[in-house]
């Protein structure tokens, strides 16, 4: 399965080119400015996802499926919510913490609505790279590629047709790329769902997983204690 890094490097290239080539050289500066921060937040919140990892390997190697379902759902749940909190305070900070980046004036404006456009997207983001990597702890590395590829195959189309205004969509300019992935994610998370639930997957998003959609005391713990420090390394 593709690692964080693999996955920024493919979406910075995809910018890269489709900016540079489309909206010109003010559009990849935008970009530039805030991509980093973006993908570093991810990266935090996909290492506290190592915690859930661990804890549904654990359960899923014991043949605890009920554990699995308390594991998956704690990890959701926190990592939904973190990146939630994340995103409000990004999305009312991003003027100042852009401008205190010296942002240059004549991209400023722009690169506060691609920050905000990306800040929305944060928390369906973290949902779909959690599942994918919680997957990974039941031995499962097929379907996780299957979903990544899927949600930046969207990405792909749907980023020059929201450039270029295709088909009559809208001519969004700098924020078609976060944009493209928030539609790209949205849709590839809940197609997911339903991929697990035909074949009935471990963590299929069944009845046992939506009542254990809570944080669980018992899990929070362990969960943190693998989760902090694995999403504090240096990658």
């Amino acid at each position: 399965m593709p690692r964080p890094e693999d996955l920024r490097g493919a979406s910075s290239a995809r910018q890269a080119i489709y900016f540079g080539q489309l909206l010109g050289p003010s559009a990849l500066a935008v970009a530039s400015a805030f991509f980093p921060i973006f993908f570093l937040l991810v990266s935090f919140l996909i290492g506290l996802i190592a915690g859930g990892i661990v804890l549904v390997a654990r359960a899923h190697g014991a043949g605890d499926r009920l554990q699995v379902k308390n594991a998956t759902g704690t990890t959701l749940v926190v990592c939904g919510l973190l990146s939630l909190a994340i995103a409000v305070i990004g999305y009312q900070l991003s003027p100042r913490m852009l401008a205190a980046m010296a942002t240059p004036p004549d991209i400023l404006s722009a690169t506060i609505d691609y920050a905000r456009i990306t800040f929305i997207s944060l928390p369906v983001v973290t949902l779909l790279f959690a599942y994918t990597f919680l997957l990974r702890g039941t031995g499962d590395a097929v379907t996780p590629l299957l979903a990544m590829t899927f949600c930046i195959g969207i990405s792909l189309v749907l980023t020059p047709a929201l450039i270029l205004g295709w088909g009559g969509l809208p001519q969004l300019g700098v924020t078609s790329a976060p944009w493209a992935n928030l539609v790209a994610c949205t849709v590839s998370l809940p197609v997911l769902m339903i991929y697990l639930g035909v074949r009935g997957h471990p963590l299929a998003f069944d009845r046992d997983l939506a009542v254990r959609l809570r944080i669980d005391p018992a899990i929070v713990e362990p969960f943190l204690g693998i989760g902090i420090p694995a999403a504090f390394r240096p990658r």
